[in-house]
């Protein structure tokens, strides 16, 4: 299993460069093939590419690409699916499977899917599944994702090596209003992180069940708290391959702290802290119930990020621009980084009565709102 193989990473629109960016800290020797919305095209040893789903926290998924062929039409589709080695990758999963098409004389998508099906248990009839690997993938009640991409006739036929999406961490069982998702965090503390990599003390004023907390403990630190399909892979299975989690080279320093106007999202927060240190050492991180726009905090911290409960989400009785007064004026932060909506197109700006001056850094969609992340660095 020495070969290169293809791997797509599928990110969120708008982080792909910041993708990239974490992929080649953590993964060095891999090879780039391609950038473009929503992803990134990868070349690797396949235990390597089966290992980003353990490491990388941007990503949404993590896809590998076992076929690419012309096809203009039903029949031949059903042959290309039905020559694929399939029992590399499937026993008694469920499948479920996803198909787009575009500048294709193949179209219509359901056909297509339908067509799928049928080459697949057309081969497993042929070469059926090891009653060894049945009990399971039913105990586990495991779905297996197949993706088909057409685009000017390129067919391109992909499986989902991670399951449930990898934003889902399996740490976080108590989840508060409006949260953040998992990956888009890990994307915040990121930014942070590259603008200032020596950096230490992290604050959220507005922490609520403690996402970006736990994301920026937990970015260079494998995820083994949850399964991943190619873990179910016969292939893996079978001992053919070995994958193993490439060992983190940096080492965690980081004290957290955490503020909240609501009770009950601390006591929520408290409840992951308490369900996280069942496993591993205990989280720097100190919670205290406190209204962050006017109580201001006795110590001094290398970063302020948020995700505040802005107006269109939670109710927020102030304007974005207070709100950003409000944190430069109790906070004493050597940069501030604050996700807000999409305000207007300047990059840069200063307003009347902010001591800072703002820039946006990143844009993306949280929720299918458009919101960017606006940084300042106190003057």
């Amino acid at each position: 299993m020495n070969d290169s193989h293809l791997f797509f990473i599928q990110t969120p629109p708008g982080l792909e460069e910041l993708a990239k960016k974490e992929l080649f800290l953590k993964f060095p020797h891999v090879k780039l093939m391609d950038v473009v919305e929503g992803g990134l095209l990868i070349g690797c040893l396949l235990e390597e590419g089966f290992s980003f789903n353990f490491s990388l926290k941007i990503p949404n998924r993590i896809l590998l690409r076992i076929a690419s062929f012309k096809c203009r039409d039903l029949p031949k589709l059903y042959n290309k699916i039905r020559k694929i080695d399939w029992s590399s990758y499937l026993s008694f999963q469920d499948l479920a499977i996803q198909a787009s098409a575009a500048q294709s004389r193949l179209f219509h998508t359901q056909r297509i899917i339908e067509t799928t099906q049928k080459g697949i248990q057309a081969y497993l009839k042929g070469q059926p599944p090891k009653e060894k690997f049945k009990s399971l993938c039913q105990e586990n009640q495991l779905k297996q994702r197949i993706y088909i991409r057409l685009f000017k006739d390129q067919c391109e036929v992909s499986i989902d090596t991670s399951g449930e999406r990898l934003g889902y961490r399996g740490y976080r069982p108590f989840i508060g209003k409006a949260p953040l998702r998992e990956n888009l965090a890990a994307a915040l503390y990121f930014q942070a992180f590259l603008d200032s990599p020596e950096l230490q003390t992290i604050i959220d004023p507005f922490c609520g069940s403690g996402t970006l907390l736990f994301e920026s403990y937990f970015f260079w630190i494998n995820n083994l708290k949850r399964n991943y399909s190619f873990q179910y892979f016969p292939i893996v299975l079978n001992s053919s391959i070995h994958v193993s989690p490439k060992e983190s080279s940096k080492e965690q320093n980081l004290k957290l702290y955490g503020q909240d106007f609501s009770s009950e999202q601390i006591k929520q927060c408290q409840r992951n802290l308490a369900e996280v240190s069942k496993e591993i050492e205990t989280i720097p991180l100190e919670l205290k119930k406190e209204n962050s726009l006017l109580s201001p905090f006795p110590k001094e911290v290398d970063i302020l990020i948020t995700n505040p409960p802005y107006n269109k989400r939670v109710s927020l009785d102030q304007s974005h621009f207070e709100l950003l007064q409000s944190l430069e004026k109790n906070f004493r932060a050597k940069t501030y980084y604050v996700l807000l909506p999409q305000l207007h197109q300047k990059k840069t700006f200063t307003p009347k009565g902010l001591t800072n001056s703002w820039k946006s850094c990143l844009r993306f969609k949280n929720g299918g709102l458009p919101v960017e992340l606006f940084k300042s660095e106190k003057q």
